[in-house]
């Protein structure tokens, strides 16, 4: 093998090595994250709790929610969702929940939130995007996105 030919064999090997170090070791864990995640959403939105909800959000977090506006960082988070009605009862499921971990610091999320509201006609469903940091060792939502998917 030439000297050429070892440099070459040696930096596809070291650029191989640094992608799979930079790259979470499977889906598992993300999964895991999201999965974990998700549930803690879903019980603060059922238990009205805002603040536990916006504690689930990175302090520069975007948000858009199912009203026009963007509403940013932890005060904007709970200002929305303190504005919404009672909805007393209601709650959310999640489904076709796309996990996809970019790096070892960020995960995206697509799929797919049905909201019950006890007594409304039908469900309100969304699609659903959010990109997860992890801040200060802490899984966190920087971004949030819903838009709603009228029913036919």
């Amino acid at each position: 093998m030439t000297k050429r030919k070892f440099c070459m064999s040696l930096a596809v090997a070291a650029s191989l090595a640094l992608l799979i170090a930079s790259s979470p070791s499977s889906a598992a864990p993300a999964d895991d994250v999201i999965t974990a995640a998700l549930q803690k959403w879903s019980d603060a939105f059922a238990k009205k709790d805002w603040d536990a909800m916006s504690s689930l959000y990175a302090k520069d977090a975007l948000f858009y929610g199912s009203t026009p506006p963007l509403y940013r960082g932890l005060d904007g988070v709970k200002a929305y969702f303190s504005a919404l009605p009672p909805m007393v009862g209601a709650t959310v499921a999640f489904k076709d929940t796309t996990v996809v971990p970019i790096g070892s610091n960020l995960i995206n999320i697509a799929g797919i939130a049905t909201f019950t509201v006890p007594g409304a006609p039908a469900p309100n469903v969304f699609r659903i995007t959010q990109s997860y940091v992890n801040e200060s060792g802490a899984w966190k939502i920087a971004s949030h996105h819903v838009s709603r998917i009228d029913p036919h």
